[in-house]
C-alpha cells in the first residue's frame, strides 16, 4: 500500500470495528457530498487488505442511522447510535506526536487524501483521520443526537 492511504492500528488486543459504510463510491469530494445511502458493517477487520477499499473509495461513519426500506440514510433525524469517535487532523499534531500520546488507546489512523502535500508556503502538511472505537458495551449510551453530540464536544 502506499503511503496515501496507510492505516495504522495500536499494537494491542483486537477491537471490535463497526462503520456505516456508503452503498457507493465516491472519486472526488464533490461526488462524496451527494452519498447518503449507507450499510451497518459491523465487526470489520482490521487490516490493510479489509480498511484499503473502505477508507480510500467510500465514505465511513462511526455513526448510525435507521433504515428506509433496507438502506441506511444519514441524517440528523434518523440518527440511531454511535460505534466511535473520529476525528479530523489538519496538520495540528504530527502523526509519531499523536502515536505517542494516545499509545495505550486503540484507534486506526489514516492519512487524508491530501497528506503529505505542500500549503502554500511549501510546508509538507500532516493531515489524517483517526477513528477511536467504543466498547460495544457502551453503545447504548450514545443512542440519541443529544449523546452524540455530547460525545463531540
Amino acid at each position: 500500500m502506499n503511503n496515501t492511504h496507510q492505516q495504522e492500528q495500536t499494537d494491542k488486543d483486537p477491537f471490535v470495528l463497526s462503520l456505516s459504510i456508503s452503498t457507493e463510491t465516491a472519486n472526488s469530494k464533490k461526488q462524496a457530498e451527494f452519498l447518503t445511502e449507507f450499510r451497518l458493517h459491523k465487526n470489520i477487520q482490521v487490516n490493510e487488505e479489509t480498511l484499503t477499499p473502505i477508507l480510500t473509495k467510500h465514505l465511513q461513519s462511526t455513526n448510525l442511522w435507521y433504515k428506509n426500506k433496507d438502506v441506511d440514510t444519514s441524517n440528523q433525524d434518523n440518527y440511531s447510535g454511535i460505534t466511535g469517535i473520529t476525528i479530523d487532523y489538519d496538520d495540528t499534531i504530527p502523526i509519531s506526536e499523536f502515536k505517542a500520546m494516545f499509545s495505550k488507546w486503540h484507534f486506526i489512523l489514516y492519512p487524508s487524501t491530501h497528506h503529505g502535500q505542500k500549503d502554500d508556503s511549501g510546508k509538507i502538511m500532516e493531515k489524517y483521520h483517526v477513528i477511536f472505537p467504543l466498547d460495544p458495551n457502551d453503545y447504548d449510551q450514545y443512542l440519541n443526537a443529544d449523546w452524540h453530540k455530547k460525545a463531540y464536544q
